[in-house]
């Protein structure tokens, strides 16, 4: 079966996880939670998937500036800055709908499974000309579980 391990969502410490009314107050305390646990990069990325993000894009519908474009209309939040670093969003079709995870990507790598380490397996050919594939999985490593911060959405 598929393996669904919910990924950075199993390593987020009880003491990074915010549980709240979604508003721009509480999405940075997300934020501050990374901040107050020593990471000094000040970058961050955030997964949504698309409900919380338009409710991103709503908190800063009048809270911005910009250039004028004759032929782009709409407004869609791609980076926020807070005292407590920036923070790149981006949509996660995969993301539970009323959770946004927050991390420092320079905490993360990127791994392989164990037995799963990347190899080639050849397949029919046909005529004059080789086939193959690539198999492998991977995964991420959390190299500090406090560079992960969870929002998740409560009812009002």
């Amino acid at each position: 079966g598929i393996r669904k391990m919910r990924g950075l969502l199993n390593f987020v410490p009880n003491e990074n996880k915010v549980n709240r009314v979604f508003n721009e107050k509480n999405f940075k305390e997300t934020i501050k939670k990374l901040w107050e646990s020593g990471l000094t990069t000040g970058r961050y990325i955030a997964m949504c998937n698309a409900d919380i993000k338009e409710q991103i894009d709503e908190i800063y519908k009048d809270k911005y500036f910009y250039v004028a474009k004759e032929n782009e209309f709409g407004l869609v939040v791609h980076n926020v800055q807070t005292n407590y670093g920036n923070v790149e969003i981006i949509l996660n079709r995969h993301m539970p709908e009323n959770q946004l995870v927050i991390f420092d990507p320079s905490f993360l790598r990127l791994t392989f499974m164990q037995n799963r380490t990347p190899h080639m397996k050849m397949l029919p050919s046909q005529g004059d000309y080789v086939q193959a594939m690539i198999l492998t999985e991977c995964t991420l490593k959390v190299l500090n579980e406090k560079a992960v911060a969870l929002f998740t959405l409560t009812q009002s």
